[in-house]
Formats: structure tokens, sequence, C-alpha cells
């Protein structure tokens, strides 16, 4: 599953077994061998990827399913996650430079108790890039532009503090005031902030692949 842009609410499966994996930024691709822009609001069966990372990581997961199971479902998904450095292709040197414009970026653009995002034109100009440049870097990268990470970096934060007085809220969270905070919530979350702290959720769906 690449990146999204909105939420979307998924329906659990007791007989799967989930394995959530957190990637310093712009590592992800590595893993898929592809930018991020290409998986952005998809869900993809691996083998529909031509990745020596992903294949091997696929491999680890198909010997642990062959009976009888050397460990329990979640003990195994803990041993995965440790194997994955391990299966990471080295990336080109040429890679370096851009992911370290992606890292530094994200850092400069996450958000802040109280404190305005910094521009993107001004990320572009501390980083001694254009702007246009630092857009395609980063959406290769993290899959969103940066504009699209700064909004859903800010909702993240009002997720993190939702039992939090709303209109307090808005401001630790760098917003103009509490409506702009709703609407944006609203546009990714599907609900709005308080909506979703009595927990109206949308609908929930089954999660699969893309169909072909």
């Amino acid at each position: 599953m690449g990146p999204r842009t909105r939420a979307r609410y998924y329906v659990e499966r007791p007989d799967r077994n989930c394995l959530q994996l957190r990637f310093r930024p712009g590592r992800a691709a590595d893993l898929f061998g592809l930018p991020l822009r290409a998986l952005a609001d998809r869900a993809v069966a691996a083998a529909e990827i031509d990745s020596e990372s992903l294949r091997a990581f696929v491999g680890l997961i198909a010997d642990g399913d062959s009976p009888p199971a050397p460990e329990s479902p979640p003990a195994r998904l803990r041993s995965l996650a440790r194997a994955l450095p391990v299966v990471l292709a080295t990336p080109p040197d040429r890679d370096g430079l851009r992911r370290r414009i992606v890292t530094d970026a994200t850092a400069m653009l996450s958000a802040g108790d109280g404190l305005p995002h910094t521009p993107v034109s001004l990320v572009a100009r501390h980083l001694n890039v254009s702007e246009r440049h630092l857009r395609t870097v980063f959406i290769d990268g993290m899959g969103l532009t940066p504009r699209q990470f700064v909004r859903i970096d800010r909702v993240r934060l009002v997720l993190a503090r939702i039992s939090q007085k709303l209109p307090e809220l808005a401001t630790d969270a760098g917003y103009y005031d509490q409506s702009h905070m709703g609407a944006d919530f609203r546009r990714i979350m599907g609900a709005t902030p308080y909506a979703f702290a009595m927990r109206r959720w949308p609908a929930i769906e089954a999660c699969k692949a893309d169909a072909n």
C-alpha cells in the first residue's frame, strides 16, 4: 500500500497479520525499486512490482508460511522487520543527495507546536535547489508533494491530540483558526475533528490490491 493523500478505513481480518513498517524519509522507494509517486493512493500486489529487495522480503514471508511454523505470527512479523535492512538493496551513490534533500526537507516541513510551517520556497532556498526540483525529488521519495506532506503532517498532530480543546489544538497545530483546521481535517480524514473524536468515522471497506 502506497502513501495516502486521504484516509481510508478498513475492516479487520482476524485471519490476517499486519506488519507495519516505518521508513526514514525517502527509503521506502529503495524497497519497492520505483518512485513512490507510482504507488500514491494505491494498493498493489507485490508480485506486480519488479524489485529485487521486495522479492527477497516476500520470500522471507513465504518461508514462514511452511509448516511447522517456527514462530508465532507476532514473533514472525518482528523477525521480518529485523530482517528488512538486510534485504534492502544498496542504493547508488547518486541517490544519496536526493535522499538528503528529502530528509532535510521533511524535517523543515514537519509540524511544530504553535510554530508556523516553513514555506516550501524557503525550504528550497535553504537546500540550494529550485522549488520545482524539490517538488520532483520529494514526490519521488515520499509519494506526496511538499504541500501535501505539510497538510497531512498537520492533521497527524491533530489526531495525536484529538481530545484537546479544538481552538487550542488549532493554534498548536499551526492553523489560522478552528474553521481552517476543521476543513483541512475533513478533507483528509473524511470527518470533522469532533465527529472523529466521537468515533463517527466514514464507512469501512475491505483492503485489497487494485484491479488490473
